[in-house]
């Protein structure tokens, strides 16, 4: 039987098949690694803007509550020594936190244990069972004075006109500030104290308090800010719906993540702290920083439940007045 030769032809239509099956192959191969590089890359650069928009944020929030403290640790509330005579203060307290609406409240505590704050009303669902202010309030002030060895706290509530619309007695309000952190740390310290974010005991809600020992050595000014606007810029910052993201202090606890501000947890003897990773049920999270700390790297790759993650750990340097 004849044999059948395969003509020439055909040999060189399946090498050109198979050059354009390698080349198409080599092309989507390299092509692909192109644009894992560049998304790569492009990730790292959106971490990068975020750690500086957060900085820029923290500093926006920091900064001016620094000079403010000082300030008022140097006006005449620290002298005034009835609630009328720390009124006369007002005007200069109102100026200060209608120019900075992180503010949430500018107080004073004595030596004696007086304590005088003020904080603009802002119609806060969470805070209209605490205070139950009357219509037309523009400013809550929280009023104690030791009278005589006996403590007494009030509410008074202030208009738009500067006017005492009502002065509440409230025998329940036992606060005594030479006892507080912020108060006992700054007389130490000497000058400007920040603390770690905490529970505020009047609102409950999560913050910092920046605290000043007056000029006249009878006390020490405070301000409160809470960290709400950092909260908000954290959840506008996500690359994708399904990013992960969150802001630790050195202790490793959460100050805020993805999902807005995390919920303080239970640390005995009837106090709250912040939450650490492991505690909010984020497991990308908490893989990436044991990851990190053990490689002593500041980014990295993994795949888990089948799905690509590009990682980073940004530092950010110590903020404006936090020792």
């Amino acid at each position: 039987m004849p044999s059948r030769r395969i003509p020439l032809y055909v040999h060189i239509a399946y090498l050109f098949v198979g050059l354009l099956l390698t080349f198409a192959i080599v092309s989507n191969g390299y092509q692909f690694l192109q644009n894992r590089e560049q998304m790569v890359n492009g990730a790292k650069k959106h971490f990068e803007l975020v750690r500086q928009l957060a900085l820029s944020e923290l500093d926006a929030l920091y900064r001016p509550t620094v000079s403010t403290v000082s300030l008022l640790a140097h006006q005449r509330l620290m002298r005034a020594q009835t609630v009328e005579a720390r009124l006369d203060s007002l005007q200069f307290l109102v100026a200060a936190l209608d120019s900075q609406p992180a503010l949430t409240s500018l107080y004073m505590g004595y030596d004696t244990g007086d304590f005088f704050m003020i904080r603009p009303w802002r119609d806060e669902a969470a805070l209209i069972p605490l205070f139950n202010p009357p219509a037309g309030t523009r400013w809550i002030v929280q009023s104690i004075q030791v009278i005589d060895g006996q403590t007494v706290g009030e509410h008074l509530f202030i208009g738009a006109d500067f006017q005492v619309i009502e002065r509440r007695a409230r025998p329940d309000y036992r606060y005594d500030p030479r006892s507080r952190p912020w108060f006992v740390s700054a007389k130490e310290r000497g000058g400007l104290y920040v603390t770690d974010p905490y529970l505020f005991f009047s609102t409950g809600q999560p913050g910092v308090s920046f605290a000043h020992p007056t000029e006249n050595g009878s006390g020490v000014a405070g301000a409160d800010i809470t960290l709400n606007s950092l909260n908000a810029l954290l959840l506008a910052l996500k690359a994708t719906p399904d990013s992960r993201i969150a802001l630790l202090n050195a202790k490793d606890e959460v100050l805020s993540w993805q999902k807005g501000a995390p919920q303080m947890m239970d640390a005995g003897a009837g106090k709250l702290r912040l939450p650490h990773l492991d505690e909010l049920q984020a497991p990308i999270l908490q893989r990436l920083v044991n990851t990190l700390n053990q490689a002593a790297e500041d980014s990295l790759s993994f795949q888990t439940a089948g799905d690509d993650w590009q990682a980073s750990a940004l530092p950010c340097p110590p903020l404006a007045g936090k020792p």
